[in-house]
């Protein structure tokens, strides 16, 4: 289906292989080779063509191509394809059928991939997938850097920034030694999403953050991560421009709901909710979750109790999310004078 479709495209469109090769950086014959043979080529080239020539098409395109890749080398990326483009079923189905592979990295490859496959599909809570990777017995390097990725999505999740940056720090180290590895822009890209939070939120490099959420926007491995870029970007102008938060918030929004991201809800309710305190329109009318430290907030700000808005900026530098903690800091000390207990609080942590 997939080389019929490429090939029908090239005539509608009119294109030569000469044009297509220059295009996608790939000599004629291996283009030629694929859409007029069974023969299979390196993933990242069907990838290029397939967004070169048919991008509206290209989840619907590659997830039947990934469904015919028998070449061990191809599986694993195709398998991590499926997987940062939340085609869980799909990537499920590559990982049952490769069960009965004998290769060893196909082997391990299932292993990782099942149980992170159970935690995004919602069959293992995210603790059960830590102690998981823990018991697994993995030789190939790209998946003992997968393990970590794993594992520094567990402590973002929890929200310790502090654990999460101590292991961006050792996975930078890491991420460099599979340089060259089909999957090293798919790992290198998960890296870097969690990276940009940790540099905004724990360290409050806004610079930086926003530095590496250009460079996942450049590197345009999924819809998924870019979604995450802007919405980085978005939350790093909350203190400097209303507009463009909200600008970059819209255009995260707009990717996560391609790939059907779960929290989009959750994303926009918290960029609805800074929007209300910085401009002071909180809705009297309020239903407080006690695990929301900004609806802790907000419930502070409504009953005007500075102990509620005092727990709301505790609870965000116990976590290492200094950047967020400013919201709650900046009324404690505007309204309530709290400057020594506000660095009293920062040194306990």
């Amino acid at each position: 289906m997939i080389r019929q479709q490429l090939l029908n495209t090239m005539e509608v469109k009119g294109y030569t292989y000469n044009h297509i090769s220059k295009q996608i950086n790939c000599s004629e014959g291996i283009i030629h080779k694929f859409l007029t043979s069974n023969e299979s080529i390196r993933f990242d080239i069907v990838l290029s063509l397939v967004k070169f020539l048919d991008p509206e098409k290209e989840i619907e395109l590659l997830r039947e191509y990934c469904q015919s890749i028998t070449k061990p080398s191809h599986i694993l990326v195709a398998l991590e394809y499926m997987a940062i483009n939340h085609q869980f079923d799909s990537a499920r189905e590559i990982v049952e059928r490769s069960k009965s592979f004998k290769n060893q990295d196909v082997k391990e490859a299932t292993e990782v991939y099942s149980v992170f496959l159970d935690w995004k599909q919602g069959f293992i809570s995210a603790l059960d997938m830590y102690l998981a990777i823990e018991d697994l017995k993995i030789n190939k390097s790209e998946f003992k850097v997968f393990l970590k990725i794993m594992e520094m999505y567990y402590f973002y999740i929890e929200k310790n920034f502090r654990a999460t940056d101590s292991i961006c720090l050792l996975l930078s180290k890491k991420i460099n030694e599979i340089e060259g590895s089909n999957l090293f822009q798919y790992y290198k890209a998960r890296f870097l999403q969690i990276k940009s939070h940790v540099e905004l939120r724990y360290k409050m490099d806004i610079e930086k953050s926003r530095e590496i959420c250009s460079e996942i926007i450049s590197l345009n491995i999924s819809n998924s991560f870019l979604g995450f870029a802007y919405n980085s970007i978005a939350l790093s102008y909350m203190d400097e421009s209303l507009e463009k938060m909200n600008l970059y918030k819209n255009k995260a929004i707009e990717y996560f709901k391609i790939v059907g991201e779960q929290n989009v809800k959750g994303i926009a309710s918290r960029f609805d909710k800074i929007n209300a305190i910085k401009k002071n329109k909180i809705n009297q009318i309020f239903i407080c979750d006690e695990k929301d430290y900004l609806d802790v907030y907000i419930n502070g700000i409504i009953k005007g109790d500075k102990e509620r808005i005092l727990e709301s900026f505790t609870r965000f530098v116990n976590d290492g999310d200094y950047f967020l903690a400013k919201i709650p800091e900046q009324k404690l000390i505007e309204h309530y004078s709290s400057n020594r207990l506000i660095e009293a609080i920062k040194k306990a942590n």
